[in-house]
């Protein structure tokens, strides 16, 4: 009430939250379509500017007439030192913002950033989406952008592994805006993704390379 907020969800639909403040989103709304816009900071949190040139909800749709709205609740950039938990306190490492998610969280992963792994990375929990691309638009915003991504590179094995079991499977994972890249070049470590009984899992906008053929590049 008092114009005040901390994210964009404070503010009446037709603000953004900027350092503290309701502020009014910078085009306007175009009647029975959406608030217009030139780029991702111009949405609030939790939609994209597609290429229309609209706002609309960042929402992922599953294919089987299941969708999810992409609301970041982990944050990571290349050499922060936060928590995770906020965009004003990003995580330094996808290690660390993975250790801290729950079952469907998105982690965000600023556009443009890359992280090197030493070791794939084990999601364990069901609905979590990693997702790259994010704009840092205020200290508080994050946005994604469509067209960008984050890097993830691994020396040692693939980047990611889903295992699950038949009672207990990892379900619906999303992996979205990613270079994923596998640099280990022995024969027995061939693999970017390895996923098993982990169904419904979405990969949208990624990117794959990995070393093949015991020292060849195949991308």
């Amino acid at each position: 009430p008092d114009g005040t907020c901390i994210s964009d969800t404070d503010c009446p639909i037709a603000k953004r939250c900027l350092s503290g403040v309701c502020a009014d989103r910078p085009l306007p709304y175009d009647a029975g379509l959406c608030y217009q816009c030139l780029a991702a900071c111009d949405c609030r949190q939790g939609a994209v500017c597609d290429s229309s040139g609209y706002c609309k909800a960042d929402d992922l749709d599953f294919g089987d007439g299941s969708t999810r709205a992409l609301e970041p609740r982990r944050f990571v950039q290349s050499g922060a030192t936060g928590t995770g938990a906020s965009p004003s306190s990003p995580a330094g490492s996808l290690s660390t913002a993975l250790a801290a998610a729950s079952a469907g969280d998105l982690i965000a992963m600023r556009a443009g950033d890359s992280h090197s792994i030493s070791a794939p990375l084990a999601i364990n929990s069901s609905r979590v989406a990693i997702a790259g691309g994010y704009r840092t638009c205020a200290p508080n915003r994050w946005v994604r952008d469509p067209g960008q991504r984050a890097t993830v590179s691994s020396a040692t094995g693939g980047v990611f592994t889903l295992t699950g079991t038949v009672l207990s499977p990892i379900e619906s994972v999303a992996l979205l805006n990613l270079d994923l890249f596998s640099t280990d070049s022995t024969c027995t470590n061939r693999f970017v993704v390895d996923a098993r009984l982990a169904p419904m899992l979405r990969l949208g906008g990624i990117r794959m390379s990995l070393a093949f053929g015991c020292g060849s590049p195949f991308e």
